[in-house]
């Protein structure tokens, strides 16, 4: 089971750019988008279509996660409740912002259970958190085989860029 009562989905079978569907790269349906790893029409759409922005943006969400992850393991033993919170704050604003929802749910579940000073879920939470993370981890870059500057993959001609 993956994070909020979501079958957790495996990305081994990832593969390619920007895809609607599968478990890296969203549609940005609403019903859909939150069981992927990546909203990447959300997260394009956040950069005007320009996927050499995207893959920045995911690009800068990795480092975050690598420093974030060691960072909170500390946090979590010392049960420091303030500075988790403000570790994962940080997270979750970093994972909206790269249309990372899951991710971002996670953090923000974890903010909220921190807040309450249950140290006990936090550490449950941690584990979840760290799934998430491994699955951004594995999803490949957006396609770039048009540096950008064409259409959104996926849009219809009254989307296109110019």
């Amino acid at each position: 089971m993956g994070t909020g009562g979501r079958e957790k989905t495996e990305s081994g079978g990832c593969v390619g750019g920007a895809r609607a569907g599968g478990p890296c790269h969203g549609s940005g349906e609403p019903a859909s988008g939150m069981d992927e790893a990546i909203d990447t029409r959300g997260l394009l759409d956040r950069c005007m279509g320009d996927v050499g922005l995207a893959n920045l943006v995911l690009s800068k969400l990795r480092e975050q996660l690598a420093r974030d992850e060691a960072e909170l393991e500390r946090l979590v033993g010392a049960c420091d409740l303030a500075g988790l919170g403000r570790v994962l704050h940080g997270l979750k604003g970093a994972a909206a912002s790269a249309s990372a929802g899951p991710l971002r749910e996670v953090a923000a579940s974890m903010e909220r259970i921190v807040q309450g000073g249950d140290m006990h879920s936090a550490r449950t939470l941690l584990a979840h958190l760290h799934d998430e993370a491994e699955r951004l981890r594995r999803c490949p870059a957006l396609g770039e085989h048009d540096h950008g500057h064409g259409p959104i993959p996926g849009a219809d001609e009254s989307e296109r860029r110019p």
